[in-house]
């Protein structure tokens, strides 16, 4: 019955296009039953839902993901005359999801096929993706992290100093902007001490596409410096 302007903005249709018509015409025919069940909360609840994703067709033809947020509109003897929906577009969350996913599955397949030598490897290693997320690690890398107590998220940061940030003069970080190989230090909150060797990883068109990590525990060697 409504569609404010931002329609025609996000999804290329006149206002007049959408005005009257079924919002099944729009929805990806996959999706239809997933926004059917989500309206029905609304009215078996009579409260508002969130959080359901679904895709919408552009003007063009495309798919687009969006995910919304429905309101029931009550008269005064509270009875729902409609729904109100705010959407957000999340295309490109979803796209770099699949990618993501996609890369996994690329590097799982690396991973089996040259598995007897990346886990000969003594040191550890870790493959990040450009957000710094950890998408991959080999055996010796993985009995590191399950020694510690302090793992709260994917990426490196979190598994590895449990912040909620990327660490003041991020050794990674530089890799990332320079483009190049970087060597630095890092001392995990145990105590241990790692020898960080970070290479970036391009894809076809030249751009970074993640980072390898090398990490040497270098504590032992340290400590025996110092005496």
């Amino acid at each position: 019955t409504y569609a404010s302007p931002n329609w025609t903005e996000i999804l290329g249709h006149d206002i007049q296009e959408v005005v009257g018509q079924s919002f099944d015409f729009f929805v990806h025919p996959e999706d239809i039953p997933v926004c059917r069940a989500f309206l029905e909360r609304v009215v078996a609840t009579g409260k508002k839902q969130a959080g359901v994703e679904y895709r919408v067709r552009h003007k063009t033809g495309a798919w687009r993901w969006h995910t919304t947020n429905a309101s029931p509109m009550h008269n005064a003897h509270d009875k729902i005359l409609s729904y109100m929906g705010i959407a957000r577009d999340i295309t490109d969350r979803k796209r770099a999801e699949e990618e993501l996913i996609e890369n996994e599955e690329k590097y799982r397949s690396l991973y089996q096929e040259f598995r007897g030598i990346l886990d000969a490897i003594p040191d550890a290693l870790i493959l990040l993706s450009p957000d710094l997320k950890i998408v991959w690690e080999n055996e010796v890398s993985k009995a590191v992290h399950l020694e510690n107590s302090d793992i709260s998220g994917p990426h490196c940061y979190q598994l590895k100093h449990g912040r909620s940030k990327p660490c003041e003069s991020c050794v990674a970080t530089d890799c990332l902007s320079s483009r190049q190989p970087k060597v630095g230090e890092s001392i995990t909150p145990d105590g241990r001490i790692w020898e960080l060797s970070f290479f970036p990883v391009f894809d076809d068109k030249g751009d970074v596409k993640g980072l390898i990590e090398v990490a040497h525990n270098i504590t032992d060697r340290r400590k025996a410096r110092t005496r």
